[in-house]
């Protein structure tokens, strides 16, 4: 929902997610943009299949670091939701095919997927990446030479906690300085108090109401 609602695309322009999975991001961002064009790669064939009965995007099975060459063109906008731990942290997830989407295949595995997105936008075409906080250093290092006009929106989950994720957003061809927004608060108050719903308005847009939230 939150790379769906920081992605500028309008209506007409053209939008890959790089790996998809089941279609949850692109969904939610032709939800809220009726009309975008959302051609999207998945490297699992099942989980290419569930994206395709899920929606109306056109799906191609492959790998987002090596495209089939369909895939091999410009698009208006890039978003990209990619692996997010690193090689051999953390625990084995017990299914292949997620621990394939939620860690790098090794060492540089981050910088590819973050390359491979930013090739794919044409000129003055946005890429907007999704990512753990302790990656951000990487995604500055990696996005800097092919975008500009970096913008840093850092996400969490209360006020004075720090920031868990981060969106980051930069423009094929385009220069000015980087911006470090104010971070997006998800829940009110200091701690969890009960069961309920304690989203801040802001969240509450996004995430109930579908709607944007621009980074610019």
């Amino acid at each position: 929902m939150l790379l769906a609602a920081t992605c500028p695309a309008r209506a007409g322009e053209t939008v890959p997610d790089m790996g998809c999975g089941v279609g949850a991001a692109m969904y939610c961002l032709a939800g809220r943009v009726p009309g975008v064009h959302l051609t999207d790669v998945e490297l699992e064939p099942w989980v290419a299949a569930l994206a395709r009965r899920n929606g109306e995007a056109d799906v191609v099975e492959g790998d987002a670091l090596c495209l089939p060459p369909v895939l091999r063109r410009s698009f208006d906008h890039v978003i990209c939701n990619s692996p997010y731990f690193t090689a051999g942290a953390g625990r084995t997830a017990s299914r292949p095919a997620r621990e394939a989407a939620m860690r790098e295949d090794g060492p540089g595995g981050f910088g590819k997927w973050l390359d491979a997105a930013a090739r794919r936008a044409g000129r003055k075409g946005s890429v907007t990446v999704i990512a753990r906080a302790e990656r951000l250093q990487e995604m500055i290092v990696s996005l800097s030479p092919r975008l500009g006009h970096l913008v840093i929106l850092p996400i969490t989950s209360r006020a004075g906690q720090e920031a868990h994720r981060v969106v980051v957003q930069g423009i094929k061809g385009r220069r000015a300085p980087l911006r470090l927004l104010a971070p997006l608060i998800l829940h009110e108050g200091a701690m969890h108090d009960g069961d309920r719903d304690n989203h801040t308005v802001a969240a509450q847009q996004i995430l109930r109401d579908g709607r944007a939230f621009s980074l610019a």
